[in-house]
């Protein structure tokens, strides 16, 4: 840095791509040349020229004409500047296209529920009663759940399955759970039951993070411009950007390949296209995400059966990572003091083909040691998707779970293709699979499905069996809609020497409450005849079927629902298998309640209705009917937004209290009703009341005594109107005559006559 004493000091007016800025503070030098303090770069989002600065009062100024790609020219006359400057000069932007992230609410503090689902059958001379049963304590220290089955007859047993306490954590994207769980299985391992201990990643707990890497865009605006995205022709986004070199970070594309195309205009209409290809695949992480899971306890050993119990005790761990957006890894570990495994894996994406993924496995048993090594590919695009995965397993390798005795298959091949057409699509598969001691199977298969008009959609499957038992399949299959949630379906199949024909007519079941039913009839070698029908309503489902096959008749009935407490409550609603709300209107019943713009129905005698069906984690809209309320209740609100935790429920109050208000009519000197439309004021508290036809008009916000000015036109008149709380819920406050006074106007009310309701 220099000084710059023969520096003089000038203001101007000055021009950026031709938009006016504000009028900037600069200097010039003896030769005429213009610099610009460090402020004003960065108002102008400029980059420093790269050349020292010279100091003026103390600030540092650079020499505008240095800057790269800057052209200047200078109005003296009218004290303006007018500066060019190229996309490349302005200072770099990069803007988020992915959905905001927000931390789910609190569940509800306590509750609980019994979902049921009952069955009584009969087929011949034998009759059967059963039931499922799931009971679910939820708290603010997470949710306690416990199934089971029973079945009333010559052999009456009740079966516990699983039992579990879960805590989700939307802070940290994880759950741990504590009972009967799932291990997540991964590279050279499968899932396994067992009870014990569960901590894992749980993305869903944040339903706007995105796992998957989502391409990026970059383009260039000379001023500041709008940009609309354009993902597969389909506008997905429009932003806002500065001037000068931007990006455009996660880009809402689905999976698969495509193109995405920026159309870039500024406020003076000039307009750029840029077009570039992208690859998203939900089988990597992001870079840097981790996704776990770990496990601990005695694996489950025949599992609902008679000798239901807990084994060996296991441990299984889970750790995949983002290395890059484009590579992401795998370790997985699964052991019990008899067996043990290791497993690495690996997913690359090379974005013009597609996924390739590798993988690995050493098992080690107490006689034998064995391997495993699979290599897969998978791309998928909107013109044609293909994919394959090999596996080869040597003679010994194992993994827990599977039981002694037993070998995994020596090798399996699956390879599969699509192709969407302008009417449907169609796809082929093939299936090899060498089991060592058991027969090999290999199977090739084919579908293809497609759109007639008004006839429906068809559908038409092929199966052939190369080796094992071999066969040959083929069907048919057409669906045609007749209407809301109605349809009629029929279907031939051909295989093996025989043939089957099935035809049938269906309603499904509604959103709301209503009902369904299913007739079909089948023809061929097997001939059967069936119906069903079922009624869903708030508080369950009803059902009913009867089957007729090979001479007999089978009949069924069930019903399935919830009953449960909640804020001190007890309600019975529809099987509850998501979150829920319970909504209250103290007091006031009939009311419409409405979740995500769907009506779920009106609210009790109470004042309570049950909202099921919420989605967890996720902001789901919850309002009301302001028109159900009555007008002497005020609410507080009518819409609110919740985010209840997974298989809990909250409890949503919108406040209802009467107000001190009540009805008046209003008449002129000649009893007749004064103008609709006429305004009535509170003095005191400045609300206005609107008067209804017949004069009438309904005040509230009352206290014990209350200025009042009614006005229609030029003329008002002003009076006190009284006011004491009544039990009525609509209160009759009296008529009010308006009478001239002989020499004033406007119009003074002088009388008030009292009529009782």
């Amino acid at each position: 840095m220099g000084d710059a004493p023969k520096l003089s000091p000038v203001l101007l007016e000055v021009s950026l791509n031709g938009i006016a800025q504000e009028v900037a503070a600069l200097v010039r030098d003896p030769t005429g040349r213009i610099y610009a303090p460090r402020a004003a770069f960065h108002s102008w989002r400029l980059r420093l020229p790269q050349q020292p600065s010279l100091v003026f009062e103390g600030e540092d100024y650079y020499l505008l004409s240095e800057l790269v790609g800057v052209r200047t020219a200078e109005d003296s006359a009218n004290q303006r500047l007018s500066i060019e400057a190229a996309a490349e000069a302005f200072q770099s932007s990069t803007v988020s296209l992915a959905p905001s992230r927000k931390v789910a609410a609190q569940a509800e503090s306590f509750g609980a529920y019994l979902n049921y689902d009952l069955l009584a059958e009969k087929s011949g001379s034998q009759k059967s009663l059963g039931g499922a049963f799931e009971a679910v304590l939820f708290t603010s220290r997470g949710v306690a759940a416990a199934t089971a089955v029973a079945r009333i007859g010559d052999q009456s047993r009740l079966t516990r399955l699983d039992t579990s306490w879960t805590f989700d954590s939307p802070e940290r994207m994880s759950s741990l759970r504590i009972g009967d769980s799932f291990t997540r299985g991964g590279t050279g391992g499968a899932p396994l039951r067992f009870g014990g201990i569960q901590l894992a990643r749980n993305f869903a707990t944040q339903p706007g993070f995105l796992t998957l890497p989502l391409p990026s865009v970059s383009g260039s605006a000379a001023a500041p411009s709008v940009v609309d995205v354009f993902v597969n022709n389909a506008l997905a986004s429009q932003r806002e950007v500065a001037a000068g070199p931007f990006r455009l970070d996660e880009l809402p594309v689905i999976s698969g390949s495509g193109d995405v195309r920026l159309i870039v205009r500024d406020a003076l209409g000039r307009e750029s296209i840029t077009t570039q290809s992208y690859y998203a695949a939900p089988q990597l992480l992001r870079k840097k995400l981790h996704d776990f899971s770990y496990e601990l306890g005695f694996l489950r050993e025949n599992y609902g059966g008679a000798g239901d119990s807990y084994g060996a005790l296991a441990v299984s761990a889970t750790h995949r990572y983002g290395f890059t957006d484009d590579f992401t890894g795998e370790l997985h570990l699964e052991a019990t003091r008899s067996k043990q495994v290791l497993g690495l894996g690996a997913d690359l994406l090379q974005s013009r083909l597609g996924v390739f993924s590798a993988s690995v496995a050493a098992s080690k048993t107490r006689h034998h040691k064995g391997g495993l090594v699979a290599l897969g590919f998978d791309r998928q695009a909107d013109g044609f998707s293909i994919g394959a995965r090999g596996e080869l397993t040597s003679r010994h390798y194992s993994y827990v779970g599977l039981p002694e005795g037993q070998s995994a298959p020596f090798k399996t091949l699956q390879a599969f293709a699509g192709l969407p057409t302008g009417f449907g699509s169609i796809s082929a598969s093939y299936l090899l699979r060498d089991g060592r001691a058991e027969p090999s199977f290999q199977a090739v298969g084919a579908s293809a499905s497609f759109r007639l008009g008004w006839i429906g959609s068809v559908q038409l499957t092929a199966q052939h069996v190369v080796a094992g038992e071999r066969s040959t399949r083929l069907g048919l299959f057409l669906t045609r809609p007749l209407g809301f949630n109605r349809s009629a379906s029929s279907s031939v199949e051909l295989g093996s020497g025989r043939r089957s024909g099935t035809a049938g007519l269906q309603q499904s079941l509604p959103v709301g409450s209503g009902f369904g039913y299913r007739a079909s009839a089948s023809d061929g070698d097997f001939r059967r005849i069936d119906g069903w029908v079922g009624y869903q309503g708030s508080r369950g489902l009803y059902e009913a079927e009867l089957t007729r096959s090979s001479g007999q008749t089978g009949l069924r009935a069930g019903t399935s629902g919830t009953v449960g407490l909640m804020g001190g409550a007890v309600f019975a609603s529809r099987r509850l298998t998501d979150s829920f709300a319970q909504v209250r209107v103290d007091g006031v019943e009939g009311v419409r309640v409405y979740a995500n713009n769907h009506l779920v129905g009106r609210t009790n005698q109470a004042g309570i209705v049950l909202v099921p069906r919420l989605q967890a984690y996720d902001a789901n809209e919850i309002r009301i009917e302001p028109a159900d309320v009555p007008f002497e209740f005020s609410l507080s609100e009518a819409e609110r937004t919740v985010r209840p935790h997974l298989r809990s429920g909250v409890v949503v109050r919108f406040g209802s209290a009467k107000v001190a208000g009540g009805l008046i009519k209003l008449v002129g000197e000649d009893g007749v009703p004064l103008p609709a439309g006429a305004t009535l004021t509170n003095l005191q508290s400045m609300e206005s009341f609107v008067v209804a036809p017949g004069g009438e008009a309904y005040v509230t916000g009352l206290a014990a005594s209350n200025p009042m000015r009614l006005a229609w036109g030029d003329r008002s008149c002003d009076f006190t109107l009284p006011f004491r709380k009544g039990d009525t819920a609509e209160q009759r406050l009296g008529t009010f005559t308006c009478k001239q006074s002989r020499a004033l106007q406007p119009l003074k009310l002088t009388e008030v006559l009292r009529e009782e309701p």
